[in-house]
């Protein structure tokens, strides 16, 4: 995950309200500033910059939710594959997840965009896997070699 970004300081608000320079910093790492009993919220005078880009590699593991995990929010997560839906407990057996598993965590973690890989050699055709996935979870692609991806935080 990329270090929080500071928000944006509304300058011509600022100069409006005649806050000292000093305290613009504050401001904008989200402090409120206070003198002379004169108090001014960083919300009123910041306006916040785009999420920090994240990304999660999730691989030869059964899906676990849980509330304190690091996904919440990833941008984009890139989650094995292995299987179609119609062979979870195969994948349970053998530590894997399924398509509609990816695609599920990716929908409870509020993920931004889902990369599907590692997928089981039984599958000749992948559009299959990619289009079930996808009735869970829109944003969802297929990472197939000598794929690029352009990632962005929208």
């Amino acid at each position: 995950t990329e270090l929080p970004k500071p928000r944006k300081l509304l300058i011509e608000k600022v100069k409006e309200h005649q806050i000292p320079v000093e305290f613009y910093h504050d401001l904008k790492h989200g402090r409120d500033v206070e003198i002379i009993g004169k108090k001014w919220l960083s919300k009123e005078f910041t306006e916040t910059t785009e999420r920090p880009f994240s990304y999660a590699y999730c691989t030869d593991t059964r899906p676990v939710f849980s509330d304190n995990s690091p996904l919440h929010n990833c941008t984009v997560l890139y989650h094995d594959s292995t299987f179609a839906s119609d062979l979870e407990e195969k994948a349970f057996l053998t530590f894997h997840s399924t398509n509609v598993q990816a695609a599920q965590l990716a929908k409870y973690y509020n993920v931004h965009q889902l990369i599907l890989g590692h997928f089981s050699s039984r599958y000749v055709e992948l559009q299959p896997l990619l289009q079930e996935a996808k009735s869970v979870f829109e944003n969802t692609v297929l990472a197939i070699e000598g794929t690029t991806f352009q990632i962005s935080n929208h």
